[in-house]
Formats: C-alpha cells, sequence, structure tokens
C-alpha cells in the first residue's frame, strides 16, 4: 500500500487478492475510534469484484491521518454478513 499525505486528505492505493465470490455491501474506514471520510477515485468496478489479484486506488481519505483501519463487509451467503479488515490498523 502506498499513502501519499496532502495537507487535509490523504491518497491510498495498493494490490489486494479477492479469495471468495461475496457481494461487496460497505466499507467503512477508521482512525483510532473515529469515523473518517473514504471516497473511491479509482474508476468504477461492478458492486463485486471478480476473484483475484488486483490493483486498487486510488482511495482518498479525509481528513489527512496518521492511523488508519478500514473495513469491508460483505455477504458470502445468505444467512449473516462478514466483515473483513482491508487495512488492519496501520501507522501511515
Amino acid at each position: 500500500m502506498t499513502a501519499d499525505h496532502h495537507s487535509e486528505f490523504v491518497l491510498l492505493s495498493g494490490t489486494m487478492y479477492k479469495a471468495r465470490n461475496c457481494r461487496f455491501i460497505e466499507v467503512a474506514a477508521y482512525s483510532g475510534d473515529q469515523i473518517v471520510n473514504l471516497e473511491f477515485l479509482d474508476p468504477p468496478h461492478a458492486l463485486s469484484r471478480a476473484i483475484g489479484a488486483q490493483h486498487w486506488g486510488p482511495w482518498l481519505v479525509s481528513p489527512d491521518v496518521k492511523v488508519l483501519r478500514i473495513q469491508a463487509r460483505h455477504q458470502c451467503h445468505g444467512l449473516w454478513d462478514t466483515t473483513t479488515d482491508l487495512i488492519k490498523e496501520v501507522r501511515l
């Protein structure tokens, strides 16, 4: 993951590997226990990405933070939703 800091925001990008065919529901970003704004700036994708390795970003996080955690909620089966740490708490 790369982080490009600006005075009021940080731009993030990186790579990931999607292992299961789950339906994306939402994403949330946190700095400590505070929710921060997260905006996808990369080209639009289908609601759920294909399985496999892929690039993501840039994503805009505001305000510019020094500690960040990003979680996604998705549905892999009909009984409950699953929450996954996309970025575990990391210092930027």
